[in-house]
């Protein structure tokens, strides 16, 4: 008798710890953000520093709440793709219509007239002609996007924007070192970047990724240094003091321009920055100073800003920016024997001289033309990505309450 009144008691007891415990534990891990990443076409993994980077902002903020799944977009490199035979289908179709309907792309170019704009004509084309393999490839891009909260659109080092897609004169598949691969990538970039704005799903783009999307909002984009004058002027380097306080700045030319090491190129420098002031505002430190480390390599520069793009910095470089009009440093030359006047006049006839947009936010998308997951642990970077995986959530929780709200 004393025992059957005492067990009710206990499991009440019981259940009144477990609420309590549950409800003083912030949950860890509670939303899985499955998160689609497109790669450079000879990769078959995410970028390893970008997965580092986006995971441990997750676990280092569980308040947050969030943690990534990652799934690889790349039809080329399909071997992975076999648990899922689905997703491999329909990525290879993504692929396979897009080559046949390259000739398509080549056409809408040709019937452009000056002052309208490819990506537009592009994305008409597919609305207007349901029946044809650019629109077929971009319905395949829909089917897969359902299944995905999150798009990444990588840095790349094969894959480039093609210059069908940002130079006027461009009219054919074979074009400043680009192929019809690039056609292929480029255009299913912004299918997918187009379905991910119009389904609300944040998106990140780097430099590639923050190409494509300048582009697709309507802005411009240039060779940031002539390419057909480059091999004759070498070298072209130029140094100059960071104008934070940081250690000086080495840019150089050879086929990108880089603020790489210049002796050994796998040494990432620290070209110290202010954190742009959106995402301190967005953060709740507004006021503090804190900096991040621009890790930056590049061809292609973001010119002649739209007016519904918001930029919040520009590149070192940038016309608005400089404030030393690349002037030989005789300092840094005493120290530096590769700092010549020669290699810094190269430099200077080569470099574009153009105001150039480095962050920016577009509708859902955040692009930058730097990586930031390269330098995470320097200066305060890691701050852009405790932003991205806030901004991430509460971009995914406005759309899932307009939903219940439409429902």
């Amino acid at each position: 008798m004393y025992k059957n009144n005492f067990k009710p008691i206990i499991s009440k007891l019981l259940f009144l710890i477990l609420f309590f415990w549950i409800s003083a534990v912030s949950p860890v891990y509670g939303r899985t953000i499955n998160t689609l990443s497109i790669v450079d076409r000879i990769e078959q993994r995410i970028m390893p520093e970008l997965y580092h980077a986006l995971k441990t902002a997750a676990s280092n903020n569980p308040d947050r709440d969030i943690s990534f799944k990652f799934t690889v977009f790349n039809p080329r490199k399909n071997d992975y793709m076999n648990l899922n035979p689905e997703f491999e289908e329909n990525s290879i179709k993504v692929s396979n219509h897009i080559r046949n309907g390259v000739q398509d792309i080549i056409s809408i170019k040709k019937a452009l007239k000056n002052d309208k704009g490819i990506v537009e004509a592009f994305l008409k084309n597919i609305r207007s002609n349901s029946n044809s393999n650019l629109s077929k490839a971009y319905g395949y891009v829909e089917l897969i996007m359902r299944g995905y909260d999150f798009l990444i659109i990588e840095p790349t080092y094969v894959t480039v924007v093609h210059p069908i897609f940002w130079d006027k004169n461009c009219k054919s598949i074979s074009s400043m070192g680009a192929d019809i691969e690039d056609i292929i990538d480029t255009a299913y970039a912004i299918m997918f970047l187009d379905v991910a704005i119009k389904t609300n799903k944040p998106v990140i783009g780097q430099c590639h990724g923050a190409q494509i999307g300048f582009l697709y909002a309507g802005g411009k984009l240039k060779k940031i240094f002539d390419i057909r004058k480059e091999k004759k002027l070498q070298p072209a380097i130029y140094g100059r003091k960071n104008p934070y306080g940081g250690p000086r700045e080495i840019w150089s030319i050879d086929e990108l321009l880089q603020d790489r090491y210049w002796n050994d190129p796998s040494i990432v420098e620290l070209v110290k920055y202010p954190v742009p002031e959106y995402i301190k505002e967005y953060m709740g430190i507004k006021g503090k100073k804190v900096y991040l480390n621009k890790e930056i390599q590049q061809t292609l520069a973001m010119i002649k800003r739209p007016g519904d793009i918001n930029t919040f910095t520009y590149h070192p470089l940038s016309a608005n920016n400089i404030k030393d009009s690349y002037k030989f440093n005789h300092e840094l030359a005493k120290k530096f024997p590769y700092l010549t006047k020669r290699a810094n006049d190269n430099f200077q006839e080569l470099i574009l001289k153009e105001i150039i947009i480095d962050f920016y936010k577009y509708k859902t998308m955040i692009g930058t033309q730097y990586h930031p997951q390269i330098t995470y642990a320097d200066y305060d970077t890691k701050i852009f990505f405790d932003f991205i995986v806030k901004y991430i959530g509460e971009i995914i929780d406005k759309t899932s309450e307009q939903e219940s709200i439409g429902d």
